[in-house]
């Protein structure tokens, strides 16, 4: 499976779909206990609330959007991806982020420091693994250094650019917000 794209189809589509599968298997009966698959309260309460998600557009893909990266090739030359769908990534981060501030006299200013740099760290692994940044920058984390050394790059080889969609910080100006915790007036 790892060398197949899929795609949740638009709601009409999803919804004809699942419609489908639900009639052919609604009255079948568990061999447990005797009774239909979706007999059950519960059952019909899921499947009332799933009808309402796909007509919601909470299950479909989002149009021109990627939910793959390519990895690696296999041994025939083809393709191998890694799957951006659903939330199996950002569980291993609040895990993570769960294990850092989990003592209970943190001070609001420590756990938003802590916070700042391991998303800033978490962002330059996630840059490596799967947008294409060096892997000579894993474990080195001086965001400036990196990115001076990225544009520099870039000039070497102005046809194609090492990372394409590259936007550098000097870019942006400056807003005059303030991010973080602020003392109380």
């Amino acid at each position: 499976l790892r060398r197949v794209r899929r795609l949740v189809p638009v709601p009409p589509d999803l919804e004809k779909r699942y419609l489908a599968v639900y009639e052919a298997f609604k009255d079948i009966e568990d061999s447990k206990t005797g009774k239909k698959l979706f007999h059950s309260k519960h059952a019909k309460c899921a499947h009332k609330s799933f009808l309402k998600h796909i007509r919601r557009n909470c299950i479909s893909d989002i149009p021109f959007l990627s939910y793959y990266a390519p990895i690696d090739m296999d041994k025939n030359g083809l393709t191998l991806y890694k799957c951006l769908r659903g939330t199996s990534a950002l569980e291993g981060l609040h895990q993570k982020l769960r294990q850092l501030v989990r003592g209970f006299s943190n001070s609001p200013r420590l756990v938003q420091a802590l916070v700042s740099d391991y998303l800033m760290r978490w962002n330059l692994n996630i840059e490596i693994k799967i947008r294409g940044l060096h892997k000579r920058y894993e474990g080195f984390y001086d965001g400036q250094m990196i990115e001076e050394d990225v544009e520099n790059l870039a000039e070497w080889n102005i046809e194609q650019p090492r990372i394409s969609d590259w936007i550098s910080t000097k870019s942006f100006a400056d807003t005059g917000e303030s991010f973080g915790v602020i003392d109380a007036v």
